[in-house]
């Protein structure tokens, strides 16, 4: 990075301003490949970025880090004036990057509900269904943040996408412990009996990240007591393994096998 890098990623209007002024190159990318206006624009900087468009003619065009363009890291900021700026400037979200993000994954890692609605709004056509690299959609970043944007569903966010590790958003909140979310989940159709990659369950994903209430509390809702992962464990094993004694006493209570070895 360069001293002007360093500048508009800290949001120092002075500094970046004194450097330009002294003949920098306003759209110099620096070795990972950003921009002034990247960096500001990631941090949300959005009077640094004001400056850069109008008194600095910076170029809007210029990749980001990850190969995105600027509406990316404006939409993980979660500033809908920033957002708002970049729009009525033109740029427009035609590349994804190497990561494959979207602007709804973008918004959902930010936490921003008010983001989310304006991209909906903006770009109606926008895919609910997009995968990142990882194979995951929208949705499921939003259940492992346990955030219950059930607007995303409402608007055909598919339930029963599987990512990379074949885990479902129900899945996803599950590992995270979002009880909320897997109750809205299931509500709304998703499959209790999914199983991941490894063939582990709702189950063992709660008990195997100490969710230990979430389980105890999802028992009523029918779940396979006796599901082998394919790693030879079951629910039994797993909350005897975390000293989880009153999900293991209601596991032995709906039948769990106390004889099953782990391979």
């Amino acid at each position: 990075m360069t001293p002007l890098h360093l500048a508009a990623r800290n949001g120092n209007i002075q500094i970046t301003r004194l450097i330009l002024e002294h003949g920098a190159n306003v759209d110099l990318a620096s070795k990972e490949g950003g921009t002034a206006i990247s960096y500001a624009v990631k941090r949300g900087h959005i009077e640094l970025v004001k400056m850069l468009i109008y008194e600095y003619k910076v170029d809007l065009s210029m990749p980001c880090l990850d190969g995105t363009n600027l509406l990316v890291p404006a939409a993980m900021s979660g500033q809908c004036d920033l957002m708002s700026l970049l729009l009525d400037h033109g740029v427009q979200p035609t590349i994804v990057g190497k990561y494959r993000y979207n602007l709804l994954h973008a918004a959902v890692s930010a936490r921003s509900s008010d983001m989310l609605q304006m991209l909906l709004k903006q770009f109606p056509e926008i895919d609910l269904r997009a995968e990142n690299k990882r194979g995951e959609t929208p949705l499921h970043l939003a259940a492992h943040r346990g955030s219950l944007e059930a607007f995303l569903v409402e608007r055909g966010a598919d339930i029963s996408t599987k990512d990379s590790d074949g885990d479902s958003a129900l899945l996803a909140a599950a590992r995270d412990g979002h009880l909320p979310v897997i109750n809205y989940l299931i509500n709304e159709g998703a499959n209790i009996h999914h199983t991941d990659n490894s063939n582990k369950g709702l189950l063992i994903c709660l008990l195997d990240e100490g969710h230990f209430a979430a389980a105890d509390a999802l028992l009523q809702r029918g779940l396979e007591v006796n599901i082998v992962s394919e790693d030879g464990a079951t629910p039994l094993l797993v909350a005897a393994a975390m000293n989880c004694t009153r999900v293991a006493s209601r596991l032995l209570d709906m039948g769990a096998d106390y004889k099953h070895r782990q391979n």
